[in-house]
């Protein structure tokens, strides 16, 4: 599978991203005047801060009472002053700068111009013509050995000769020379920031100096630039150990780096195979071209599979071991104040970034996100202790590299919002439950647990003694007071049910797995928590109280959390509830919500869910036509007609995909559960399923003809396969083909 143009890239929205998890890039592949914009995951805008409000506990009891009385203007001020953070808001990410190379041998006539991007071993390629020459470009970046690796050739008889240089508009302190073949910039990212060094070597057969800011290579039948950066935030020495790597790179050579990025590469990307339709037939026509075909009402089954294992691709690049998760905007950034800091927010965006990494088979890539927990674990615990009096940890709806869980921004319906680590405990269960890893369960128990003693101890009684949350909201929501004015503020919330209900059981399996005693009041605060309510219109009752949504068609799906991603909400256990999930569904989606972004890919991930299959292609063919640039990186339209790149658009889709093609719950395996007519003929290999086991399958017109099931333990459940439901009890290693049991 390929991304593959005829015109080089304009702007950043027809770039194409490569990155190893630290470094990555973004490059034009412009024939004369090259630009690659580069990142490192670790460059962000200052040291850590203690932001934690030492005013919200004196505060915390007069606004839990105003809330009561129903006085929710004076809570909200007096939230804004005492519970929110000091100074308000978390650190930036940011560009690390760009690489710039200018051929010297520029012609008016250029023909046979092609770029690619291919899937299928990360390799970047540029070819083009001119009446002087053929030339051939390559880049890849390496996670073995940390670099980003270039090269450059002209037919024989020919040669090249360019300038390389390294820019970063704000803070860079120095460009040093580094012999004749290598030139660094350093500089510190603000103050008390993070000091990064990035450097830029040359090798070629023929001649290269230094001079000013630049490699300067000329009458050079090959080259290669092999670039990497590293900052104070892993290394104490960031200059030598970017000489380090270089030396290490120059003396492997291109070739062998090549090789060892491919092998790395494909250990994870080619484990899942996806194919719809006439793919081959579509790859003939160029990405854009496809991407315009379907935005203007064109058939094109296949572009969905590449936009699927282009996610797959994007986590790959984005978050590996020893590298920080995929932050908002994965790794690519080309601005110094991105939309939202491009950080990590907690109320949806980075748990969507890995909704689909364990049933995607790329469980290595969570290695990220159990670090920063982590840390954010710790962190919580100053929060809870010093915001709140709780024991335990809490983090709100944003943090950034160093697990800054204290509030952020000045903004009632979010900033107050205290579930974001129990949400992402949920990661923890679903890699325990892909992966069966007793000792990975073991190492983050206390990450869970602390979760559990924070809301034992925060949580209050309503008036029908039911533990709540309160102060809450529902994130980023508002509602109407009987004056018609808008509030956030309220005393539990439907998502809150739902999400602690999810962590308290969540909780109590992992005591059981591990023979652990439970936190003293963890049962209690279970078997008493709020229920989620419905509406008289049949609707889940977003707040506990009747309200009217200032804003129907919302862009979260809060209150159906615990229909996806949760699992509390099914037809099985709570049929009452799930009905009322499924009108909430129709209702927000009929109002304008998961229009585009990462609101359409939850949408289509809640559709799939309810297996309401063609209901879910026009949005993701609006995802996919309207909302996708040139490059297929997802934009979301902002005010002002701004459009901005949020990775979780192109990762919650990839996940809302394979729920529609597998689902794997309560010991029940569905096979097409939600396949919409478009993709009627298609196939799979690699997809992971709970419980240690892995499907591959063929379909054609809607029915799954052939296929195998592996289990790696015993396993005993329920198959659904074509309206057939059969009963299985598989050994571990055992292999069962479908087509033997349809």
């Amino acid at each position: 599978m390929k991304l593959w143009y005829k015109e080089a890239a304009e702007d950043w929205t027809q770039a194409l991203p490569m990155g190893n998890g630290i470094l990555g890039g973004l490059f034009y592949g412009r024939p004369f005047d090259e630009l690659i914009e580069l990142n490192e995951d670790s460059v962000w805008s200052g040291g850590y801060i203690d932001r934690n409000n030492p005013d919200c506990r004196e505060h915390l009891t007069e606004i839990r009472e105003l809330i009561a009385e129903e006085k929710f203007e004076e809570a909200e001020r007096l939230s804004r002053l005492s519970m929110h953070g000091t100074p308000q808001s978390q650190r930036c990410y940011q560009t690390l700068g760009n690489l710039e190379l200018h051929f010297w041998n520029k012609e008016k006539e250029i023909s046979g111009y092609s770029r690619c991007l291919s899937l299928d071993d990360a390799l970047l390629q540029v070819k083009f013509g001119t009446p002087e020459g053929h030339y051939e470009r390559e880049a890849f970046v390496s996670c073995p050995d940390h670099v980003m690796a270039m090269s450059f050739c002209v037919q024989e008889g020919k040669s090249i000769s360019f300038d390389a240089s390294l820019f970063r508009k704000l803070n860079m302190d120095s460009i040093m020379r580094e012999g004749n073949d290598r030139i660094a910039m350093a500089g510190v990212t603000g103050e008390n920031g993070i000091r990064y060094c990035a450097m830029l070597q040359a090798v070629s057969d023929g001649e290269v100096n230094a001079i000013g800011e630049s490699l300067v290579i000329t009458r050079a039948g090959s080259a290669q630039l092999y670039f990497t950066a590293v900052t104070s935030f892993r290394s104490k020495d960031p200059e030598e150990q970017c000489r380090k790597i270089l030396d290490a790179a120059v003396k492997k050579g291109y070739g062998k780096i090549r090789e060892d990025h491919i092998s790395d590469y494909r250990s994870l990307y080619k484990r899942v195979e996806f194919r719809l339709g006439d793919d081959d037939r579509q790859e003939k026509i160029p990405t854009d071209r496809r991407i315009r075909n379907v935005r203007e009402g064109k058939r094109d089954p296949g572009l969905l599979a590449l936009y699927t294992q282009f996610g797959r691709y994007l986590l790959i690049a984005s978050s590996r071991k020893g590298s920080l998760p995929a932050n908002l905007q994965g790794i690519w950034c080309n601005e110094y104040t991105p939309a939202w800091d491009a950080k990590y927010t907690t109320n949806i965006n980075i748990q969507m970034n890995y909704w689909f990494a364990e049933n995607g088979n790329l469980t290595e890539c969570t290695a990220p996100l159990w670090e920063l927990m982590k840390e954010m674990n710790q962190k919580g615990k100053i929060t809870a202790r010093k915001m709140y009096g709780c024991r335990g940890s809490v983090c709100h709806h944003n943090t950034d590299l160093y697990g800054d869980t204290a509030p952020q921004d000045h903004w009632n319906p979010a900033t107050i919002w205290v579930l974001g680590n129990a949400w992402m405990c949920y990661h923890i269960w679903e890699h325990y439950s892909y992966n069966g890893d007793r000792n990975f369960l073991e190492n983050n128990f206390e990450i869970i647990e602390d979760q559990v003693q924070f809301f034992v101890d925060y949580m209050v009684k309503d008036e029908n003694d039911r533990y709540v949350i309160s102060p809450s909201v529902s994130p980023e929501n508002s509602y109407l007071d009987q004056n018609g004015n808008e509030h956030a503020i309220c005393s539990g919330t439907a998502m809150d049910s739902e999400v602690l209900d999810g962590l308290f059981t969540i909780y109590e399996k992992s005591c059981e797995i591990l023979g652990k005693k439970p936190v003293k009041g963890e049962g209690e605060h279970h078997h008493q928590l709020a229920p989620v309510e419905i509406n008289a219109d049949g609707t889940i009752a977003e707040w506990r109280t009747p309200k009217t949504e200032s804003e129907p068609g919302h862009r979260h799906f809060s209150p159906v959390f615990g229909l996806y991603p949760g699992e509390n909400i099914n037809m099985k256990d709570t049929p009452e509830l799930y009905r009322a999930a499924e009108k909430t569904v129709m209702k927000r989606i009929r109002s304008g919500s998961g229009a585009e972004g990462w609101s359409c890919a939850w949408a289509v991930a809640l559709l799939a869910r309810l297996g309401k299959k063609n209901e879910m292609y026009p949005l993701i063919r609006s995802q996919i036509g309207e909302s996708s640039f040139d490059n297929l990186l997802n934009g979301r339209h902002m005010l002002k007609n701004a459009v901005v790149f949020q990775i979780d658009g192109n990762l919650g889709l990839t996940a809302a995909v394979f729920e529609m093609l597998v689902q794997s719950h309560h010991d029940v395996v569905k096979l097409l559960p939600a396949l919409p007519d478009e993709y009627a003929d298609g196939s799979v290999s690699g997809l992971r399923l709970r419980n240690l086991m892995e499907l591959s399958m063929r379909w054609r017109n809607g029915k799954v003809t052939e296929g195998i099931l592996r289990a790696e333990k015993k396993a005993e459940f329920f198959l659904i396969i074509n309206e057939k439901t059969v009963h299985l009890k598989l050994e571990g290693g055992e292999n069962v083909k479908l087509e033997e049991i349809m």
